[in-house]
């Protein structure tokens, strides 16, 4: 079997500085000093946004995680469908059907939860063997509020960037 391997993402830390220099009253602003005109290189000035996580962090793992295939995950799915079938038939032949569902059930919910676990295991946010959906949601909570505490920060740098002209 050939294994793909992701097309690395896009350089983001290299986007973070821009020059600004002033063409004949007008403010511009370019990604690169090479852009900037020979004559007005002197007056360009540095401006440097803060910079996103470094690769290889959480977001990193989950844009590499569908060119990967995990094979515990699939054996630990695979065996838990088996259990759930082993218990269905053992308690198909006698056992009352309030206490198969609630084994089918329990069997179900520990399975779940340890997919939880490994979800959160693969992306650096914990190290527990279970989790709750609970738990996922805090999390892509926290990584909204980063997100958003990083584009107030660029905001800030072109809002003083505005208030210079």
């Amino acid at each position: 079997m050939h294994r793909v391997e992701p097309a690395p993402p896009p350089e983001l830390s290299q986007a973070a500085t821009y020059y600004r220099y002033d063409d004949h009253g007008r403010v511009v602003i370019v990604d690169s000093l090479g852009r900037v005109p020979a004559a007005l290189r002197h007056t360009a000035k540095p401006i440097a946004l803060p910079t996103p996580a470094a690769p290889g962090g959480a977001l990193q793992q989950i844009m590499d995680a569908p060119a990967q295939f995990h094979w515990p995950s699939f054996a630990a799915g695979v065996g838990c469908s088996v259990v759930v079938a082993l218990l269905a038939l053992a308690f198909r032949q006698g056992m009352r059907r309030l206490m198969r569902y609630a084994l089918v059930a329990g069997a179900i919910a520990v399975g779940a939860a340890a997919y939880f676990g490994w979800v959160r295991r693969t992306t650096g946010q914990d190290t527990a063997l279970f989790s709750s959906p609970k738990a996922m949601i805090e999390d892509a909570r926290s990584a909204v509020e980063k997100m958003n505490e990083r584009t107030r920060e660029q905001q800030k740098v072109l809002d003083d960037l505005q208030k210079e002209r």
